[in-house]
């Protein structure tokens, strides 16, 4: 081919892969044309046009006869999206089969097409055309398959069957909630590639040596080879500055061999005086790793490194880059109504911002591993993790004896491998309540508490050994395959049981749940002051002053409510001021997080009649800072006021009262020079309460006494220069309902989702806080409203998610409620034409 030839056959590629990236996401029907011009840059959407079906078959000769009754589906998608929550007891558990056609024009000879599944609940096999080509157990890592053998030239179809029963290969508990949800539940792409290419997860990168004045970058690089002789490939390492400046390139020569991963260990040169990463700077590096073959690119993969270094110490509590820093968090679950675990990549950012905004600098990832958009998130937010494998309770009977060992070791290999290279990840965890083993007999299940067998079936102190073993060997391979982490436990209520198996003196850390970290008081006194205890982190330090102490969960696991039960709001600021002073005030204390940041649904026959009550609310909506649709309780406002650095001013609760009544009002800033006033009248100051809570930043201000008025309550502050206002509006009879939207528009991938506010207001626009209500909500045009169309309202206010179709164009939303008449809101839904996860400006 000539010189000329050449440039054009390569303009003419260029053509084909803009017109394509402009048509691809208007077509109707499932053809993806794979253009082979630019392997290392095509990265496709592969989530659209897919046909769903639940079915217990097992493999594709069992399945025919059930395919002529799937269901258009976009991923990512989960079957108990609607099933599983507060009052529903019969969520499907079992198969899920899922179809897509698709075309794929002529491959060049030695071309590769991939398929990149982020994950998939629980286990999963995948056929393409009628050809297995692989799966895999466990549904929160991802997965790389080459198709290209399996491959027809035009027409394709790819069958990928998912299971959320219960399986030991995929997750460690017998029936919990999270473990549940069953589909596809993250999304999908196709790569093209060329013979070499990098393997899943196959870029990892450690950060052994930091200092001020120094950082040390290794970096190990697994390759497949599909060339039956194999091949020389170079390897090029380009890192690059936070500003973009180039600080070094290495290049390593490798010889692969065919169907094997081949790995190269590579040391970077050391990067001198470098800017550290921290919670409060997360500043990144980027390092992008290139597979050459005779000077051509043939795969290539950016990453961001953050430098820091740290530890946890028994006197000082966590230290971040020399300075000690307190662990600020929560537990979050991966959950929203209507979507089930099968979130798009912005709402896992949405998520990390929100924590961010309340003032968060650290996240356990209870109880599995998060996905690499969440992951990414907390890098460059500055969000410290503790993650842990999917694994609770501990008990042989209940966790499968010698096989959950072997299935906890591989388990924890392939977390590392895939998440070992982000920053923000400080910690790996290795069981949540070990100890807390619910009876259980194979064969059965779960034993209620009225068996018979119940007692001779519950973990017995014969299992101690076992459990000891288990444990070591867990600790045992986070330490071999990632040297430069901790390794923590986490215990719950049986803590004592913990010391007596002779647990807690295995892993690093040891972090204590609600239950362990409150005794009743009177019950138990420390061994050397004789003092009672509630909450007790002293009990443990004089017993264990060498151990490191971390809170895994507590607070709102102890004292929880809804959103809009005022009288529990106003209780539990103090209660969560109180936990926080105790923790502030004890240096050796690294902090922890809270149970939970968000309400959240879940499913288990032990728990889903002992957690409703007569108030209608279900106990696992009663335990966030935020509701399960990220609608804000006024607790948040604590934290936000207590952690963040931006203004916060907020008033607890409405302005709806009795005539007559005397009313305390409780108000959340970090503002200086606090005012409040009622219908224009000054009352002062108001009271702080840092004298009761001396450890805490910004304690809230009280105003006792107040009596009621109809009219406005307003609260004035300043932070630094900014003159900040929040009001209380008596309301007077509900009669409209507005809207508001997170986002104007959507991005009509099929995934991406947007937030509709509702709010219930008077004939004046004031939103009626005692209100609550029922609504129903209708979405028409380029998206889909997310959950069910009848919406519950408390406090006033409610939220639903609406989620793109896949194709542009307007989208209209209405809510109708008995009395409130009609609202109406328009949004847009555009096409991106990006194959790659949203940047930051579109999100």
């Amino acid at each position: 081919m000539t010189t000329r030839n050449r440039i054009m056959n390569d303009i003419t590629i260029a053509i084909i892969l803009v017109l394509f990236a402009l048509v691809a996401p208007m077509m109707t029907s499932s053809a993806i044309a794979v253009d082979t011009g630019k392997a290392t840059s095509a990265r496709l959407d592969f989530n659209r046009d897919w046909t769903f079906v639940k079915s217990d078959a097992k493999w594709t000769d069992d399945f025919a006869a059930e395919a002529n009754v799937m269901v258009p589906v976009i991923l990512p998608h989960c079957w108990n999206a609607d099933d599983m929550g507060p009052g529903l007891t019969d969520p499907y558990i079992g198969g899920g089969w899922y179809r897509k056609t698709f075309t794929v024009p002529h491959l060049d000879p030695g071309q590769r097409l991939l398929i990149e599944f982020e994950g998939v609940n629980n286990c999963s096999k995948v056929w393409v055309n009628g050809g297995y080509a692989g799966g895999r157990n466990g549904g929160f890592l991802s997965f790389l398959l080459d198709l290209t053998d399996l491959l027809n030239e035009g027409e394709n179809t790819i069958l990928v069957r998912a299971d959320n029963s219960y399986q030991l290969q995929a997750a460690m508990p017998l029936w919990i909630g999270w473990n549940r949800y069953g589909g596809i539940s993250r999304p999908v792409w196709l790569r093209v590639r060329e013979h070499s290419f990098f393997a899943c997860a196959g870029v990892e990168i450690r950060t052994p040596k930091v200092s001020a004045g120094s950082a040390s970058t290794v970096v190990r690089v697994h390759l497949e080879e599909t060339r039956l002789s194999g091949a020389t490939i170079d390897v090029r390492h380009t890192l690059s500055s936070p500003a973009g400046k180039l600080i070094s390139k290495t290049t390593t020569t490798v010889k692969t061999r065919y169907s094997l991963t081949n790995s190269i260990k590579t040391e970077l040169p050391a990067v001198r005086n470098p800017e550290l990463w921290s919670d409060i700077n997360p500043v990144l590096y980027t390092l992008t790793t290139e597979l050459f073959e005779g000077g051509k690119v043939i795969d290539s993969q950016q990453d961001r490194i953050g430098y820091r270094f740290f530890k946890f110490d028994a006197e000082n509590g966590f230290i971040l880059n020399g300075e000690p820093t307190k662990l600020k968090g929560a537990n979050i679950h991966v959950f929203f109504p209507g979507l089930g675990n099968a979130l798009p990549e912005r709402f896992y950012r949405d998520d990390m911002k929100l924590m961010k905004k309340m003032g968060c600098n650290y996240m356990r990832t209870s109880h599995y591993p998060r996905s690499k958009t969440c992951l990414d998130a907390c890098d460059e937010l500055g969000i410290l993790i503790m993650e842990e494998q999917p694994y609770w309770h501990g008990s042989l009977r209940a966790s499968g004896g010698e096989e959950a060992i072997d299935n906890s070791v591989r388990m924890i290999r392939d977390m590392v491998r895939h998440h070992g290279s982000h920053s923000s990840i400080i910690a790996w965890n290795t069981v949540n309540e070990v100890m807390i083993a619910p009876a259980y007999k194979p064969g059965v299940g779960h034993l209620p508490p009225e068996h018979p067998g119940r007692t001779a079936w519950r973990l017995n102190s014969k299992e101690y050994p076992y459990l000891r073993r288990h444990l070591q060997k867990m600790v045992d391979t986070f330490k071999e395959v990632d040297p430069d982490r901790p390794v923590s436990m986490v215990v719950g209520g049986q803590w004592r049981k913990n010391d007596f198996a002779c647990l807690t003196s295995v892993a690093d850390i040891v972090a204590y749940n609600g239950g362990a970290m409150n005794l009743p008081k009177g019950k138990f006194t420390g061994p050397k002051t004789g003092r009672n205890y509630e909450f007790c982190p002293d009990y443990y330090r004089e017993i264990y002053p060498d151990r490191i102490h971390v809170m895994s969960e507590g607070i709102l696991n102890d004292y929880f409510f809804a959103r809009g039960q005022w009288d529990r709001e106003q209780i539990a600021w103090r209660v969560n001021a109180k936990y926080w002073d105790v923790i502030n005030e004890r240096q050796w204390f690294c902090g922890g997080s809270m149970w939970c940041f968000t309400d959240y649904s879940y499913l288990s026959p032990m728990v889903v009649d002992r957690f409703t009550d007569n108030s209608g609310f279900s106990h696992f909506d009663r335990h966030g800072v935020v509701d399960r649709y990220r609608l804000p309780k006024d607790i948040f406002y604590f934290y936000e006021a207590m952690w963040s650095d931006h203004p916060v001013l907020h008033i607890l609760g409405h302005w709806n009262h009795e005539a007559g009544s005397k009313q305390e009002v409780v108000v959340f800033t970090n503002c200086k020079n606090v005012e409040l006033t009622l219908n224009g009248r000054s009352l002062g100051k108001g009271g702080s309460t840092a004298g009761e809570y001396p450890a805490i930043a910004n304690a809230p201000l009280v105003w006792k006494d107040v009596p009621f008025e109809e009219g406005t309550l307003k609260v004035i502050g300043r932070f630094g220069r900014q003159k900040t206002v929040d009001n209380r509006k008596t309301a007077g009879k509900a009669t409209e309902i507005t809207l508001a939207a997170s986002h104007e528009s959507l991005i009509a991938d099929g995934r991406d989702i947007g937030y509709i506010d509702l709010t219930v207001c008077d004939a004046g626009g004031n939103r009626c806080y005692t209100i609550d209500s029922k609504l129903s909500v209708t979405v028409t045009g380029s998206a889909r409203l997310a959950g069910l169309q009848e919406i519950i309202v408390r406090a006033g206010l409610a939220r639903i998610a609406v989620r793109s179709t896949g194709k542009s164009g307007e989208i209209m939303v209405t809510a109708i409620g008995k009395g409130l008449g009609v609202a109406k809101l328009e949004l847009k839904a555009y096409t991106n034409t990006s194959n790659s996860r949203l940047s930051d400006k579109e999100q």
